[in-house]
């Protein structure tokens, strides 16, 4: 990620430390980030309006025609056609080039790839992750050891 997350800023030092580690990559299937997504965001489901007014601030960045196209899917209710093409238009390419300046790829970087969502499967990834750490898999920024 960049310094920025929101509104919060994270501070340099650790920002740092980040970028000299080990880059872990989660890779979930397309139909089970729009679950996910749909589950966190269920706020927006639940007032079309706002989730209307929010796609609007995209106007300069999508245009037109792609705000339009959106905001009949929310008309429709087609919130898992809607929250697919707002992961593939928007927020993967906005992430990775954010990902680009910010994080060099390394052949230190370690690939994860989740397809049980469930808290089973999110506990069995953190030990995994835990794990690598303990055999070495992960490198940290020096100075930081995995516990």
């Amino acid at each position: 990620e960049s310094k920025k997350i929101g509104a919060l800023r994270v501070p340099d030092a650790l920002i740092e430390r980040m970028r000299e580690s080990s880059c872990l990559r989660l890779e979930v299937p397309e139909a089970e980030r729009i679950t996910l997504l749909m589950e966190e965001y269920i706020h927006f489901l639940a007032d079309p309006v706002l989730l209307h007014t929010q796609l609007s601030h995209l106007t300069r960045l999508r245009g037109v025609e792609t705000i339009q196209t959106w905001q009949a899917m929310i008309e429709s209710r087609d919130w898992p056609g809607l929250v697919g093409d707002l992961l593939t238009s928007h927020y993967d390419p906005a992430y990775f080039n954010s990902l680009n300046k910010n994080y060099a790829a390394s052949s230190q970087d370690l690939i994860y790839k989740l397809t049980d969502i469930s808290a089973t499967g999110f506990s069995a990834l953190a030990a995994q992750v835990l794990a690598d750490a303990r055999v070495g898999k992960i490198v940290p920024s020096q100075g930081l050891v995995p516990h």
